[in-house]
């Protein structure tokens, strides 16, 4: 029976403790786009044996485990102090989510106490659940764009089964729709000064490790190396001379609030940011600067929602 591409639902939440799946229902319902998936991946395992004849060997296969990638609208909940939908996947990236009610919801990096999540994922009846899932995370705003946040997951590997797919369509209707970046939602500061923001990325650069070892199985954090770009607008020398900044290895802070709507409104920021070598390039004829940014310190960013 043929399957259809655009039938599909992904389920996902937190689980209690690692190699305890969760079981998400309706309410864990994500609103994503660009999904990409590979239910069992691994490396071959070459076999260079000796036959009389031009025989393949047959080849062997390293231990499998799932991937999902996927990206959400870096929007709000609606409602200050009350989490936003997609923050499971903020605190399975290795972050901490701190609530304030009735005022915001933070996520802060971590480097201990990871969370873990499940996810369940049907494709028009075929359904798989890859627990134990942990990410890396990305940060994508474009002029005249939507803002996204892109996870990507590695997690166990579970066989697919047949299984009817469950009617989130009412729950998906909670997610907020995000604002365009322009002038009237979003401002941005580099080192202190105002800037004309034409795009800005960044990358959590999680490490992610599976393995499959006598004893434990699992996808662990190793390491993190925070990193970006940002694209201005050039302007006056006296306004900020970006070379001598990055010539003298000079530390400040990066800021981007977006959206006027309570319950909608995100900020990033960062305290300790270097830049890396500006270059110049042509943007519709206005000369623009592109920085490569690195995000040091204990902290190297938060993202609150507010």
């Amino acid at each position: 029976m043929s399957k259809l591409t655009n039938r599909k639902v992904l389920l996902s939440r937190i689980q209690q403790a690692a190699g305890t799946p969760a079981n998400p229902g309706v309410a864990d319902a994500m609103l994503v786009s660009n999904l990409s998936y590979k239910p069992g991946t691994a490396n071959m395992i070459k076999r260079d044996r000796a036959y009389p004849d031009f025989t393949q060997s047959t080849q062997g296969v390293e231990p499998v485990h799932s991937e999902i990638s996927f990206d959400v609208d870096l929007s709000g909940s609606g409602s200050r102090g009350v989490p936003p939908l997609w923050g499971v996947h903020m605190r399975a990236a290795g972050c901490a989510e701190y609530v304030k009610d009735g005022a915001y919801t933070k996520y802060v990096p971590v480097s201990t106490g990871f969370e873990k999540l499940t996810h369940k994922f049907n494709w028009d009846g075929l359904e798989q659940v890859i627990a134990d899932s942990m990410a890396t995370m990305s940060v994508k705003m474009d002029a005249g764009k939507e803002p996204m946040l892109t996870f990507s997951y590695q997690g166990l590997f579970a066989p697919q089964t047949d299984t009817a797919l469950e009617n989130v369509g009412s729950h998906l209707k909670s997610f907020i729709d995000p604002e365009t970046v322009n002038k009237s939602m979003t401002q941005c500061t580099l080192h202190n000064k105002t800037v004309v923001m034409n795009s800005f990325q960044f990358d959590l650069g999680n490490t992610l490790l599976f393995a499959d070892k006598p004893g434990r199985i699992g996808v662990d954090i190793t390491g993190r190396a925070c990193t970006g770009k940002i694209q201005i607008e050039a302007d006056t020398i006296a306004h900020a001379d970006w070379v001598t900044r990055f010539r003298n290895k000079t530390l400040s802070s990066l800021g981007i609030r977006h959206g006027n709507k309570r319950g909608n409104r995100n900020v990033f920021f960062s305290q300790l940011v270097q830049l890396g070598e500006p270059t110049t390039t042509d943007v519709n004829g206005i000369l623009h600067y592109d920085i490569p940014l690195y995000f040091t310190g204990t902290t190297p960013f938060y993202l609150k929602v507010a």
